[in-house]
């Protein structure tokens, strides 16, 4: 949302603002539910195969990487798995930027007379 001042008579001259405001999305719907079907214990070098459901998938196809790893070893290391939904949905900082030449076109202190920005003086 942007809203602009005009210089005219007010004593502040020209101005600009401009407001954001949060968009919630509701993740709930775009939550893929997975299934695994897997072995209560596998020995080192051998040959697995899993398989996989996923439901609430909406028409589109679903990438799965599956990382085996030693639950030991993530013990060790306080590894919290990650969560996709909280990292895509979740509310974060805002990152604004403003790519436009209004600052410069508006000299808020001489609002009344503008100035070329090439010669410094007031044009004739």
């Amino acid at each position: 949302m942007n809203a602009f001042r005009p210089g005219g008579t007010d004593q502040h001259g020209p101005g600009r603002a401009i407001g954001t405001a949060w968009l919630a999305v509701d993740s709930k719907p775009r939550q893929l539910q997975v299934a695994l079907t897997v072995p209560d214990k596998v020995l080192p070098r051998q040959g697995i195969s899993i398989p996989v459901s996923v439901s609430n998938l909406s028409g589109g196809v679903a990438y799965l990487t599956l990382a085996a790893v030693d639950e030991g070893i993530l013990q060790l290391t306080d590894f919290k798995s990650p969560d996709p939904l909280g990292y895509f949905f979740g509310k974060r900082r805002l990152g604004l930027d403003i790519r436009d030449l209004y600052g410069q076109l508006i000299d808020g202190k001489e609002a009344s007379v503008a100035r070329s920005a090439r010669a410094g003086t007031n044009p004739a």
